[in-house]
């Protein structure tokens, strides 16, 4: 973690031969960063700058180490010295930063950080309460790592059928893989599939929809980007962050992936996720029938059906337009799957077949390979041509 000060004295700090000016910031406890005698320093800002820095440490008799500091871990102090021949002007803001680490555990920031200076061994700025960041900012603060926000939801409710789930999370900490750790993303509940378990050949596929980076092969499995793996059992979905990419902390990523919907009725499952740096939290489902891996019954989820003239023995043209939460398909040579539109008394056709003409939304085109009108039954036959499936989820209006 970076950590960035701004200091303005009250009078001019400078080193020389003998003596030297230091600035002694204390109160920085907690850290996992170990004791250093050359703690680099970054100066940002403030009079008198140059290469050769503003603080420096002595290492030998004959050598000194610019831009560095004298680090503490169990005081909690941060020593600069003032480098020789320099000056820290007085009431002339100074701001530099340093890095520390952090623990490794959620930690209150400190209640005081102070700051001091002396010349030798007097002091010419007493000890003073330093000003310090708010909310998220403040020095030494460590938040729990979570995911601030975990959705999913699916797209389709028919039995049986092929469902996209979409996921879409953002946590507040880094997940890369590197050469020393992996770091993996773990979606778990998503019971109720019929999807098979995935393998090392052929792990599920996975489509990065949205993120800040690249969006494609954020995920690995088995050596294939994309992928992931899936354990049926217990619906789990494993997400391994590629080596050498990473998901940043506070960046919203959303994707997606396919399971099987259940062959009967299922209510939606209370779904998971964790990962290598959060702990296990409940996923916010979508709501109503997005709801994650809810299965209904078959149903047609839109069904209108109009015309074209109300005017006696005009030609007239029948508008439907249907949707279904599952599909609809002819196998083999089986050309008995179809939709049976009943009910329709008065038209004076004879018997036989219909053209039917699309209406510019999803082209029926040649899935129905013919609509069979029976007038004494005031029955339409759509018949589904073999091979052919009418998609659920789909519009279709003709």
């Amino acid at each position: 973690m970076t950590f960035t000060v701004t200091l303005a004295p009250s009078m001019d700090l400078a080193s020389s031969t003998g003596t030297v000016s230091t600035i002694t910031i204390s109160g920085l406890t907690g850290t996992e960063t170990s004791d250093s005698s050359t703690l680099p320093i970054t100066l940002k800002s403030g009079a008198h700058m140059s290469s050769t820095g503003m603080f420096s440490q002595t290492v030998s008799s004959t050598s000194n180490v610019a831009n560095t500091a004298e680090w503490k871990q169990t005081l909690g102090t941060l020593i600069l010295t003032v480098a020789s021949g320099r000056q820290m002007a007085a009431f002339t803001p100074v701001t530099f930063s340093f890095a520390l680490k952090l623990p490794n555990a959620a930690a209150a920031a400190p209640t005081t950080i102070s700051a001091s200076a002396s010349f030798g061994t007097s002091v010419l700025v007493d000890k003073a309460v330093m000003d310090r960041g708010s909310d998220s900012s403040a020095p030494m603060l460590v938040v729990a790592a979570v995911f601030t926000t975990a959705h999913i939801g699916h797209k389709v409710t028919g039995p049986g059928q092929q469902n996209t789930i979409t996921a879409t999370i953002v946590s507040n900490t880094l997940h890369q893989t590197t050469s020393s750790s992996t770091s993996s993303i773990t979606i778990a509940g998503l019971v109720g599939s019929t999807t098979s378990d995935s393998s090392t050949q052929n792990p599920i596929a996975v489509t990065q929809l949205a993120g800040p980076s690249t969006l494609s092969g954020l995920f690995t499995e088995g050596g294939v980007a994309d992928r992931a793996k899936w354990t049926k059992e217990t619906g789990k979905l494993v997400l391994t962050v590629t080596s050498g990419r990473s998901m940043v902390a506070g960046e919203e990523y959303v994707f997606s992936f396919n399971l099987i919907n259940s062959g009967t009725p299922a209510a939606s499952p209370s779904v998971s996720i964790q990962s290598t740096a959060c702990p296990v939290a409940a996923m916010r489902s979508a709501p109503g029938d997005a709801a994650p891996l809810l299965v209904k019954t078959a149903s047609f989820t839109v069904k209108k059906v109009g015309q074209s003239s109300p005017y006696i023995s005009a030609s007239n043209q029948l508008r439907v337009t249907l949707m279904t939460n599952v599909g609809i398909q002819a196998v083999g040579s089986d050309l008995t799957a179809g939709v049976t539109l009943t009910g329709l008394s008065g038209f004076t056709n004879a018997d036989g077949d219909l053209t039917i003409d699309n209406r510019g939304y999803n082209s029926v085109g040649d899935i129905f390979s013919k609509a069979t009108w029976n007038k004494a039954e005031a029955r339409l036959v759509l018949s589904i041509a073999a091979g052919k499936q009418l998609q659920g989820s789909t519009l279709f209006v003709f």
